[in-house]
């Protein structure tokens, strides 16, 4: 190849980076503005659906109040603390059928 074809071809080169260089130094800040701002957005309406939902799952969980004589969990409700969120239940029916449970104290028997 000849002298003049290398320094031809290398002066396309450069002219072609040259013209190329302004998009590639005003593209990239336009662009991570652009995407910085839609990041933005994005999260603050992800953030604003999960405050809603954390406001329904607070009054809900607000709402879980029991009584004294409530049929909860397979028993009947017998004590409620000061917040009626929790509380005491006794069984609906002996677990043993009116047979009893023999007495043991541990493994060796009676102490």
């Amino acid at each position: 190849m000849s002298k003049l074809g290398i320094n031809k071809r290398n002066y396309q080169i450069a002219l072609a980076l040259l013209m190329s260089l302004p998009h590639i130094l005003n593209a990239s800040p336009a662009s991570k503005e652009y995407v910085d701002k839609q990041i933005k957005e994005v999260l603050d309406k992800v953030q604003g659906q999960l405050n809603q939902q954390r406001k329904i799952v607070d009054a809900q969980f607000t709402g879980l109040k029991h009584h004294i004589g409530e049929f909860y969990q397979g028993g009947v409700v017998f004590w409620v603390d000061e917040s009626e969120q929790h509380g005491l239940i006794v069984a609906k029916m002996d677990a043993t059928d009116g047979q009893g449970a023999p007495w043991s104290n541990g493994d060796s028997g009676d102490k």
